[in-house]
């Protein structure tokens, strides 16, 4: 096929010689175009020309000699339908042509209406529309069969208000959960999971935050009672998509697919044209009719507009760039005159929508070849533009879905050049995907083995199974090539991985490619070999243990038990029978109800069961345990059915905590308690004032403060030594004691100054205790080993009631001020504010 100026070969099946010599005519008009016919007078040589190579589209008459009706279209269509057919027929039987457009026609003409530039247009617009329509039947297929044939399990979610529907699952899953996946087909995630929440919180968490979510979970569903890895990613608009086992999901791809097939029949359909001319000024000096089928407007509404009120602004200024710059050229004499110029254009349609437009535009010359105005031919391109967009669209997203995939993963092209290589390969590797993307020659083997040498995605291009070395094991699941290995290039340490591969097709059924998926299974592999010493270990653990299991079967209400649990009760071998009620009987009498019922709402909560409690072993004596149960269990309907856990003897422990807190209590006395005066001291003094002034403030009950100061006591201490001043201070901590009542506290504020608390006590209160303290130290005498004499000392005491919401240092000070003036005025005295 040759277009713009090239050769377009046409198959004309046409028995009117007089129509066939007037095509030939038309078509040899066309001044851009040249067509070679090749001609058939009956539909039975046409089809023997179609067995030949080259045709690039065919004139099709429905009335032949040999052939009548819409069947001959059928006949060709069934011989070959890749060729575009115009209908060509004398009949003005519009329904006829349009059934023939629907069956697979291109387009039709009615014989009486057809020109050279009509007849030209439509068949370079027919093999145009085949040719897109190839394209995209050709992507759906590719991108199809990506998914379906992956060999990683996916699952589709739709969300549908608060909930999430299973809405499609590709082949890999059907094969790995054995069909089961198919039951479940547009069931509710909540519906499925009631048992856990977390997996719909998980798909709400991952569609709100637009994120990627990993979990490893246990299936009760799609692999019951396998271990997975689960990833949960967001596809815009409403779509969770899932990958299982590590693997990733390529659903996305698929729905949009789907999505858009309707959008692509679009681009199948007839295009319109409209004619339109335009002077310097860029005003619509004439427009077809065909503009209000088109774009909704009259030639007459098109005509009165401005250009800014029929295109877009992005647009005005692109057809404004190029017409200066067409006309620069001209100007300097570069270009054709003849030429034509071809544009894409946003128009407004009445609606306000935009339509696509393609034009081809040249220019209306005076005698003397100036540019007076413009001719433009417009199409419309609408449905072509969305497919194109939508193309795009769904090949960045494959992409996407491929670089996030959380397996290593590549793709490589029919000729073995790698086409992707994404992250996670890149992070495996080390190698990045520019330095990989295009290269071939086995090159992505070299940062696995070091080597260039076929690895499990070449095996699933050639479809022959064979492969030399490397592998522990392969083997085929349908179209899918697994196997495992050990590979000591990635890394300092030998690891074992696995890797999935199958090949890719297009719509023709052709390999185009393959892709690959790997896993690192070292930690699998370590965690088998390492299940028989752990299960060896478990039972001498359970041997040896100082701590008892045990294993409830509620619905019969035995159980199953180590010999160290009997041994806690008593017992120096396993009894031949243990239930609960033999375990409740050995719970002392004040313990039981309270173990018995903290049991049963255990089991109906489903939650755990944990207590301290005293028993009675069988030789009678007293001892403390502890024990703890869990749901193991639940049967087909939910019904709680295995309770398991643990019982120790902690009567050691309890002993050894009573100790502990007898010995935290003695600490704790020594910590606050002034050891010279055996009164309370400072720290401990604004611990309790604080206590204090808070309850005052809340309650509004009194509270008076006392401070007393020793009378000369820095003189004792220099005559006498402070031995002698160590005993005036510990018997001035005996007569405060003597004298306090039981709510007072009195404390050795620091050096010779102490201070009393009277919570619920007026100034009038204290002044009292204040001169009851100070006439009984004065009495107190004090033997004077040294000089032989006694002695008496005196104390000077400043007091004050506590102010509303008063500063707890601003009370300190005033009392303090007190204190300095009792001294002030003679020392051996009480102060008070009156």
């Amino acid at each position: 096929m040759e277009m713009n100026g090239k050769r377009i070969k046409v198959l004309l099946i046409e028995d009117n010689p007089g129509d066939v010599r007037l095509i030939r005519e038309m078509l040899s008009e066309d001044s851009r175009n040249v067509f070679e016919i090749v001609h058939s007078d009956q539909l039975s040589k046409g089809l023997e020309c179609l067995k030949g190579d080259g045709i690039d589209v065919i004139l099709l008459d429905l009335g032949l000699p040999d052939s009548q009706g819409i069947d001959t279209l059928y006949a060709v269509l069934f011989n070959n339908n890749k060729i575009p057919i115009i209908v060509q027929t004398g009949l003005s039987d519009e329904e006829l042509a349009i059934e023939a457009v629907k069956a697979g026609a291109q387009d039709y003409l009615i014989k009486r209406h057809i020109n050279s530039y009509l007849l030209s247009r439509s068949i370079r617009y027919a093999i145009e529309r085949k040719r897109i329509k190839e394209e995209l039947r050709d992507s759906e297929e590719r991108l199809k069969t990506l998914y379906q044939e992956s060999p990683i399990p996916t699952f589709t979610w739709q969300k549908r208000g608060d909930d999430f529907y299973l809405i499609d699952f590709n082949l890999a899953a059907v094969r790995i959960t054995g069909n089961n996946v198919c039951n479940y087909l547009d069931k509710s995630a909540e519906s499925l999971y009631k048992n856990k929440p977390q997996i719909l919180e998980d798909m709400r968490q991952c569609f709100t935050e637009h994120s990627v979510i990993r979990r490893d979970v246990v299936s009760k569903l799609f692999y019951p009672g396998k271990y997975l890895s689960v990833h949960y990613a967001f596809v815009s608009p409403d779509l969770i998509i899932v990958h299982a086992d590590d693997q990733t999901d390529r659903k996305k791809a698929e729905e949009a697919l789907q999505n858009s097939e309707a959008k692509y029949r679009f681009l199948t359909e007839r295009m319109n044209d409209i004619v339109w001319t335009l002077n310097m000024n860029l005003q619509t000096t004439y427009v077809s009719p065909s503009v209000e089928k088109i774009l909704g407007f009259t030639p007459e509404e098109r005509m009165s507009q401005n250009v800014i009120d029929q295109i877009t602004p992005s647009s005005l200024a692109r057809i404004q760039k190029q017409l200066l710059d067409e006309l620069q050229h001209e100007k300097k004499g570069y270009t054709d005159p003849n030429r034509s110029v071809k544009i894409e254009v946003e128009y407004y349609h009445k609606d306000g929508s935009v339509v696509w437009m393609e034009n081809n535009v040249s220019g209306i010359r005076d005698k003397d070849g100036k540019v007076m105005g413009l001719l433009g031919l417009s199409r419309d391109i609408t449905e072509r533009k969305k497919a194109e967009l939508m193309l795009s669209e769904l090949e960045r997203h494959l992409e996407e879905i491929i670089l996030f995939f959380p397996d290593p993963t590549m793709i490589i092209d029919h000729q073995g050049k790698v086409t992707a290589w994404n992250y996670a390969m890149e992070e495996l590797t080390g190698v990045k995907a520019e330095d990989m993307l295009g290269k071939g020659n086995y090159e992505y083997a070299l940062p696995f083995y070091g080597e260039r040498r076929p690895i499990l995605i070449d095996i699933a291009i050639k479809q022959d199974g064979k492969i030399e070395g490397g592998y522990d094991f392969v083997t085929w699941h349908g179209n899918t090539i697994s196997g495992e290995n050990y590979i000591t290039h990635l890394g300092s340490e030998k690891e074992y991985f696995q890797g999935s591969a199958t090949a890719l097709y297009n719509s023709r059924g052709e390999i185009i490619g393959a892709i690959e998926s790997i896993r690192n299974i070292t930690e699998r592999k370590r965690m088998e070999n390492l299940i028989k010493e752990n299960e060896r270990r478990l039972n001498f653990s359970i041997q040896t243990s100082e701590m008892g299991i045990w294993e409830l079967n509620v619905l019969t209400g035995e159980a199953w038990r180590s010999l160290r649990h009997d041994q806690i009760f008593g017992y120096e071998t396993l009894l031949p029978k243990w239930t609960y009620e033999m375990f409740i009987e050995h719970v002392i009498p004040e313990d039981r109800n309270d173990v018995d019922d903290k049991f049963h709402n255990a089991l109906l909560a489903g939650t755990t069961w944990e207590f301290e409690c005293n028993i009675r072993r069988r030789d009678g004596a007293i001892r403390w345990i502890w024990a703890k149960g869990n749901p193991a269990e639940y049967n087909d309907q939910g019904k709680l059915v295995i309770f398991n856990g643990f019982v120790q003897d902690i009567t050691d422990r309890k002993q050894a905590e009573e100790k502990l807190r007898e010995s935290e209590e003695r600490y704790r006395e020594l910590s606050i308690v002034d050891n010279l005066s055996q009164l309370y001291n400072s720290m401990y003094f604004y611990q309790q004032l604080k206590i204090e002034i808070e309850r005052t403030n809340r309650y509004g009950q009194p509270l008076t403060l006392l401070l007393l100061d020793l009378d000369d006591f820095k003189k004792i201490n220099d005559t006498y030594g402070h031995l002698e001043g160590d005993v005036i201070l510990s018997r001035l901590g005996q007569v405060i004691k003597r004298c306090i009542r039981q709510t007072d506290s009195g404390y050795r504020y620091g050096g010779e100054e102490f201070t009393i608390i009277m919570p619920m006590s007026t100034d009038r209160d204290g002044a009292i205790m204040a001169e009851r303290i100070r006439t009984e130290f004065k009495k107190e005498i004090f033997p004077i080993e040294s000089s032989k004499k006694d002695i008496h000392m005196t104390v000077s005491i400043g007091l004050a009631q506590y102010r509303p919401q008063e500063d707890i240092k601003a009370f300190i000070h005033r009392v303090d001020q007190l204190m300095y003036q009792a001294k002030k005025n003679g020392k051996d005295r009480v102060c008070f504010e009156s």
